[in-house]
């Protein structure tokens, strides 16, 4: 599931993107989608790393949605992980890498969440420090991966 925006000056000033992923949005067939990894793109940002680290949170709304039932929502403490954007458009066979292990969930800190609810890229200050330019950035993206029951 990939979502992606032209970014407005709130996240240039904030440095922060904010965004709500619907679970009623999710394909047919595809119940209790969990969320195994994300992908992070700033499409046109420039830094000398070739990267950007940056946190991206899951925020306290968690909306699962069951077979042929209405979505749900729960409310649960907001979880972030740190993940390295890449200053290009992502492509669309890169993957997520290998699923986690069952047996370990901390490998993401919002593993196994439901896909719905509300996200926020942020883009820490030591960034900017380090060199980070967002003056040719045109898009955010972010690529959510995720796991279903059958």
């Amino acid at each position: 599931m990939a979502n992606s925006g032209i970014p407005g000056p709130p996240l240039r000033a904030t440095h922060r993107f904010a965004f709500r992923v619907h679970a009623a949005t999710l394909p047919a067939g595809e119940p209790d989608a969990k969320v195994p990894g994300v992908r992070l793109a700033l499409v046109g940002a420039a830094h000398p790393a070739g990267k950007v680290t940056c946190g991206i949170r899951h925020g306290s709304v968690y909306e699962s949605r069951r077979s042929n039932e209405p979505s749900t929502v729960t409310l649960l403490r907001p979880r972030v992980s740190s993940r390295d954007a890449k200053l290009e458009r992502l492509g669309a066979d890169e993957g997520l890498g290998p699923d986690p292990l069952l047996t370990d969930p901390q490998s993401l800190a919002f593993w196994g969440r439901g896909i719905g609810g509300d996200w926020e890229l942020s883009i820490p200050d030591h960034e900017f420090d380090a060199g980070l330019d967002l003056a040719g950035l045109t898009e955010v993206q972010v690529s959510t991966g995720y796991q279903f029951v059958r």
